[in-house]
């Protein structure tokens, strides 16, 4: 993990210290590492002898409860299935229906009614039942129950949390925002399991966890995830790009072209491995980031369209050209419908909420993402 050994040594700490049962939000803009800083704490969990369940709310077709139940179940039996003796795939347990899951997982030793509760689940998840709410708790309790039979403590680490505000039931029944509410129930009766949670946009994140009418409120302790600093892109030039020299202006540039975002700096680390080139100047990553945008632009920028609307898109494509760092009335003239500065405002407060602007002093606001900007004022 380049230059997040601080990071991942708390992030595991927190999950596998046996004194405390206070779960961990980690939060921070897009792009900045988070999926990759719980993978690594999974790994190093069950490195400690700790099961750590790893699932991803974004995993839902189409945002299907059926669809995240299913994933939950299949990630959790994963989890515990060296510790359970399991010798048989999961998928293929999946696959036999029925009763099967409940009879296989009796061969293990575990109780008779948790080997029920994954068979109930897995019905609802195959439409052959309709307990919605039951399928939740029998999933979302999985975990607490094998940790406790197995006399291990458990991390159940779900990726993108906020996403869970969005499954509908069949029918297109919204029942995201319920789901959320009964997690904290969960949290509160786990006596082996410790929940790790992560989100990216501002109002997403203080609607499930940090705002006091949120259901997770005071439920987990918040780990703000930041972007690389000159410090941290030079490691990563030097970890990620060993054979290329930078000089000052190279790095100072990368850290402008990628915002110290991790991800970013992968990609335009790619290209700029691609060229071959043994000295990482101002030029090579300028040359580096258009041909980033040039070959995988809006296949790498979908995630933001899609939670954009096009009057959004179009002040956002205004403030690329314009550097990516505006003040409210340079929004406003910026946009190409000419709103007034109301409207202007309303569009920046949406934008903020989905972590698309940053707030950059008074007054003053920046693309969170300046390779997304260089993508923008290409088009």
């Amino acid at each position: 993990m380049v230059g997040r050994r601080a990071e991942i040594g708390r992030l595991v700490a927190d999950l596998s210290g046996r004194e405390s049962m206070i779960g961990v939000l980690l939060t921070g803009p897009r792009r900045v590492g988070k999926t990759s800083l719980l993978l690594e704490a999974k790994r190093r969990l069950e490195r400690r002898g700790v099961v750590a369940v790893y699932a991803s709310a974004r995993r839902a077709a189409f945002g299907r409860l059926d669809e995240f139940v299913e994933h939950l179940i299949v990630q959790t039996l994963e989890s515990f299935k060296g510790r359970l003796g399991l010798k048989t795939r999961v998928p293929s347990i999946l696959a036999t229906g029925g009763g099967a899951p409940a009879d296989l997982l009796k061969g293990t030793g575990v109780p008779a009614e948790i080997g029920e509760s994954v068979a109930r689940a897995l019905s609802f998840a195959r439409g052959e039942s309709s307990g919605a709410a039951g399928a939740v708790s029998d999933a979302f309790m999985l975990p607490d129950r094998l940790a406790a039979q197995c006399g291990r403590r458990c991390a159940l680490i779900i990726d993108e949390f906020p996403s869970l505000a969005g499954l509908k039931a069949e029918g297109g029944r919204a029942v995201g925002g319920s789901i959320i509410r009964a997690v904290r129930t969960f949290h509160e009766e786990y006596r082996q399991t410790v929940l790790a949670v992560s989100g990216s946009t501002p109002r997403t994140v203080r609607e499930v966890a940090s705002s006091h009418s949120a259901p997770l409120y005071r439920q987990l302790s918040n780990m703000e995830i930041e972007p690389f600093g000159r410090g941290g892109v030079r490691e990563f030039v030097s970890g990620y790009l060993g054979g290329v020299a930078a000089d000052g202006g190279g790095i100072g540039r990368l850290l402008a072209a990628s915002g110290g975002l991790p991800y970013n700096l992968q990609v335009i680390g790619r290209e700029i491995s691609r060229t071959g080139e043994a000295v990482l100047d101002a030029g090579l990553v300028d040359r580096a980031v258009d041909g980033v945008v040039a070959r995988e632009g809006r296949v790498n920028f979908e995630a933001y369209l899609a939670a954009m609307r096009p009057a959004e898109v179009g002040m956002a494509r205004g403030m690329a050209l314009r550097g990516g760092e505006c003040r409210p009335r340079d929004m406003a003239a910026a946009s190409g419908s000419r709103p007034g500065m109301s409207r202007a405002t309303a569009l920046l407060s949406g934008m903020l909420a989905k972590g698309v602007v940053a707030r950059e002093g008074a007054g003053r606001y920046r693309l969170a993402d300046p390779l997304f900007g260089a993508w923008l004022s290409s088009e």
